[in-house]
């Protein structure tokens, strides 16, 4: 898992099982170090107990929203990047996310690739401002 880790640590928050099970199996086959959390509670909690480079959250789940956890995270941890995906794609939601602080919108359904093309594309961004010294300070 070493290097799982040094590819970059994701957590992935969504209420549907089979959606956390298939992005965590697909970004581990990646190399990518996954956790999942089923609710924004539950990823409060592991966020709390570990950095994570990478946040990706669904929108609609019961009790708090994927934008009560976007500006959690932007609030609380702002090196953390995120992404939102949703089943419920509008454009207003796609503006809301943003505003609230995810860099990337994604509509489900999603193919493998589309998600893994825009995990890897945040990846090289955060690499890119490492690099260059511009890059977000890290939580």
């Amino acid at each position: 898992m070493h290097d799982a880790a040094q590819r970059g640590t994701i957590l992935i928050v969504d209420d549907s099982p089979d959606t956390l099970e298939l992005i965590r199996r697909n970004l581990e086959l990646a190399r990518y170090a996954v956790l999942t959390a089923s609710s924004v509670n539950e990823a409060k909690g592991l966020l709390e107990h570990q950095k994570f480079d990478l946040c990706i959250t669904d929108y609609h789940m019961p009790f708090a929203s994927g934008i009560d956890l976007i500006r959690f995270v932007r609030g609380t941890y702002p090196g953390t990047a995120i992404i939102m995906i949703t089943g419920y794609a509008s454009v207003e939601g796609a503006v809301e996310a943003i505003k609230a602080g995810a860099e990337e919108y994604l509509s489900k359904p999603f193919t493998d690739d589309e998600l893994l093309t825009l995990v890897d594309k945040i990846f090289e961004q955060r690499r890119d401002r490492k690099d260059t010294g511009t890059g977000t300070p890290v939580s």
